[in-house]
């Protein structure tokens, strides 16, 4: 961001020795060069570098503080609004953009008995801009308690999180002869907003059957013996 601070002599006499304060740009005072007639002004351009937490929050506010003195030494300062008739912080927005990603690969067999158990790895991202906290990852066919972690504190973005889940193999599975499954992430963003997404299988296991309705799900085949 690219700060313009206008500082205009609304009085009488000269002003020396222009100070500007502003504790996000510096940490300490800015020296702005020259003095100012009355009814002129001086301007001072200053760069602030956003961080993550600005775009957490949404938006960088600022606010400047402006000191002069007087042929008297006298200080005279003013607090910076948004124009001369006010002392508003400078508010400027930042688009946040929340999201995630989860995949999920299974684990080669073979499988071919109930009882067997399928392991799969998860991995969850952070693609959004801001950082996404409280994500809890789901999966109705996984084995109960088996999810680890099933719930991730934060997330900041492009962060990566490596998740396990295991399904133990039932006759109604051997009788189909695959598992499918997908997992679900839900976390919340700054604002309190949900943020979801379901888990796709960028590597399916070689001859997984293709299932219809399932274009995203993970595929697993249970050996069938007759």
């Amino acid at each position: 961001i690219v700060y313009t601070f206008t500082i205009k002599n609304t009085g009488d006499v000269i002003l020396r020795n222009i100070i500007l304060t502003d504790a996000l740009i510096s940490a300490t005072p800015i020296v702005v060069p020259g003095s100012i007639l009355p009814g002129a002004e001086l301007t001072h351009k200053a760069t602030y570098t956003i961080i993550q937490k600005d775009v957490d929050a949404g938006n960088v506010t600022n606010s400047a503080l402006a000191k002069g003195t007087s042929p008297a030494g006298v200080d005279v300062q003013d607090k910076s609004g948004k124009d001369i008739s006010d002392d508003d912080p400078t508010v400027t927005p930042i688009d946040q953009t929340p999201a995630l990603s989860l995949t999920k690969n299974g684990i080669a067999g073979p499988y071919n008995k109930v009882g067997d158990v399928i392991s799969y790895n998860l991995v969850v991202k952070n693609t959004g801009n801001v950082t996404v906290t409280a994500i809890a990852i789901t999966d109705a066919n996984a084995d109960a308690g088996s999810i680890l972690p099933a719930m991730i504190a934060s997330l900041a973005p492009n962060a990566t999180a490596n998740i396990t889940a295991k399904h133990t193999v039932t006759q109604a599975d051997l009788d189909r002869g695959y598992v499918t499954n997908i997992a679900n992430a839900d976390g919340k963003d700054p604002k309190g907003g949900n943020v979801h997404t379901e888990s796709t299988d960028p590597t399916p296991i070689p001859g997984a059957p293709t299932v219809p309705g399932c274009t995203n799900w993970t595929v697993t085949p249970i050996e069938q013996k007759g």
